[in-house]
């Protein structure tokens, strides 16, 4: 990795990377995304939270018609004789006992709304980091595509995204149980506040200790998102590989570089469940604990009256659950958040990699000056790729590139295509620097057929659409005709809509060739850029190709990558690479005349 990226990733990282520093990057991220909803959700913690106490005050006056309490309960039973007079309604212990249901009625319909609304909140945002992760990936160099690994970078857009939504969700949850939790505290502080005020220095006393785990869960979690990662790095990668490792016999050797991920990540998965649950067990005893300590200091040492300490029993007995729930999610949102910090780090890294975006206008129909490359040089690191490269694709013609494996031709391509950065030189397209020029507009107006063709597991039909959306049926088939597939298309009982399965795997290789000939062609560009185009064509479909790139050679300008001459044999210039350096250039007759290395290299 070169001192950019380093940059670049010290950049995504920022400062307070992981844990609750990322728990706040997401809130922030949550109310900037969805202010209105945000603070709907609250609100309803809130009324929760409000709701809660209003139940628990009820059992005073419960406890004094019952005979049990003094001139506080007393002074509460006037309040809600007072109030339920107000609105017409008897004070009675079945009244009473009514409303209290009523507001269990009101709480539970206040947890459902928050229920769904969190939820809806957890979609938007998971679905929102998704399209701007992808967003990310699909607006960067190819350079910074180059170095990740596709096993990654799924786990990103999946697993970690929901996991990141997952965090979202407790701490929502949290959020709303530290407004209950407050609002028991107030309430039990409103009973006899210097009781209360020992019992929670008691209860931070023995949670504390039990909290500063937390840094060792988070490092643990950490730990385990790592090799998360790395597994289904190597998974994806020994998928792709598959047919090569059966090819060499080697299963064995792959099953076993799996297991060994695999097992490795199963020993850390249970050392920190164990840990987790060892600090939850714990929590139990002292919570336990801390209940029967809150009954004797109330009755005996601060003398709290009979019906407060029943209340502050009932107080605590809610508060608890609360708390464990509190203590169990600031455990478990740091590993959550461990996937919403990689996720934004990576996103991070795609936009900082991002490629540069406006420019001049490039040619729309035809071009009429061509493309001319003036001393480029490619380099990476201390390889030359290509040394001064100096070559003109005259308009509306065939041009060649020619020349042993890594030679430099696909970097020319490349670099055409606004892919590949130079190390110096430039491309003129029109006699304006490609540097210049809306690169993405430049690349909508091109036909480009790679040597790895790639075709989506849809139909004919979408695969068409999706170089160009706006072709129709006609314009559909006559690329199919010119990629001489029209037989073919005729022969299937869909037609277009005729599924090519996933990688293409229903279509041979011929075929796949001449559908991203078709799909190339179909854009109608002003450049057709073919990177040996006929490597799986049969002689008959070479011909027909051939037939059809001298027919649309006087409108379109073509640019030919290859190793077979047959294709290159009537080209109007060849231009032959050597070491990433133009050795020879001319047509085909010139150049066999100078029995040169073009000769040699033909013969």
């Amino acid at each position: 990795m070169n001192s950019r990226d380093d940059s670049n990733r010290r950049a995504a990282i920022g400062a307070g990377g992981g844990g609750w520093g990322a728990a706040k990057r997401l809130i922030s991220r949550a109310i900037r995304q969805m202010p209105g909803r945000s603070a709907c959700c609250f609100a309803l913690s809130v009324l929760q939270s409000f709701l809660e106490g209003t139940s628990l005050m009820l059992i005073l006056p419960i406890l004094g018609s019952l005979g049990i309490g003094t001139a506080f309960s007393s002074a509460i039973t006037k309040f809600i004789v007072h109030a339920f007079a107000a609105v017409g309604v008897p004070y009675t212990l079945g009244t009473t006992l009514g409303f209290i249901l009523l507001v269990g009625v009101i709480t539970a319909a206040v947890v459902l709304c928050q229920a769904w609304l969190s939820d809806s909140m957890c979609r938007a945002f998971v679905s929102a980091l998704q399209i701007d992760t992808y967003k990310a990936l699909v607006n960067a160099t190819p350079q910074f595509l180059a170095k990740q690994r596709q096993g990654e970078i799924f786990s990103i857009l999946t697993k970690f995204i929901e996991q990141s939504g997952n965090g979202f969700i407790l701490l929502i949850r949290l959020t709303t149980g530290s407004v209950i939790l407050a609002g028991m505290i107030v309430l039990a502080v409103a009973q006899a506040w210097q009781f209360v005020v020992v019992i929670l220095a008691l209860c931070s006393a023995a949670v504390w200790p039990m909290a500063r785990n937390s840094k060792t869960i988070h490092r643990m979690g950490l730990e385990c998102h790592r090799q998360v990662r790395r597994m289904a790095s190597d998974i994806g990668e020994h998928l792709r590989l598959l047919p090569t490792i059966k090819a060499f016999g080697v299963e064995n050797k792959s099953l076993k570089a799996i297991v060994c991920h695999i097992k490795q990540g199963e020993r850390m998965m249970v050392d920190l469940r164990r840990r987790i649950a060892a600090v939850r067990a714990l929590l139990d005893i002292v919570m336990v604990a801390l209940l029967c300590l809150t009954i004797y200091l109330g009755a005996v040492v601060f003398g709290v009256t009979v019906e407060r300490l029943v209340l502050l029993a009932v107080i605590f007995t809610r508060l608890v659950p609360t708390l464990l729930r509190i203590v169990s999610q600031t455990h478990q949102i740091p590993l959550l958040l461990v996937a919403f910090d990689a996720v934004t780090e990576f996103s991070s890294r795609g936009r900082l990699s991002a490629e540069p975006k406006g420019g001049v206008a490039p040619p729309s129909r035809v071009l009429q000056a061509g493309i001319t490359l003036r001393d480029v040089s490619v380099s990476t690191g201390s390889t030359v790729i290509l040394d001064r490269v100096s070559l003109t694709v005259s308009p509306r013609s065939l041009t060649a590139l020619v020349g042993q494996s890594g030679a430099g031709k696909s970097t020319i391509v490349s670099a055409i295509l606004g892919l590949t950065p130079l190390t110096s030189g430039c491309i003129e397209i029109e006699g304006t620097d490609l540097s210049l020029i809306d690169r993405h507009e430049w690349r909508r107006r091109i036909g480009y057929v790679s040597q790895d063709v790639a075709l989506f597991g849809g139909t004919i039909r979408e695969n068409l659409a999706f170089a160009a959306p706006e072709a129709d049926e006609t314009a559909m088939r006559a690329a199919l005709e010119d990629a001489g597939l029209g037989d073919f298309i005729r022969a299937l009982p869909l037609g277009l809509d005729t599924h090519v399965g996933e990688q293409a795997t229903l279509v041979s290789g011929g075929e796949r060739q001449r559908l991203a000939l078709a799909r190339a062609l179909v854009r109608q560009p002003v450049m057709l850029i073919l990177d040996e185009p006929t490597s799986a064509l049969d002689c008959e479909t070479m011909e027909q190709i051939l037939a059809t790139l001298e027919r649309i050679r006087k409108d379109v300008t073509i640019l030919v990558v290859a190793h077979d001459l047959k294709l290159v044999h009537s080209a109007d210039m060849i231009y032959l690479l050597d070491r990433g350096r133009v050795t020879e250039a001319g047509k085909w007759s010139d150049l066999i005349e100078r029995r040169g290395q073009f000769s040699r290299f033909s013969s």
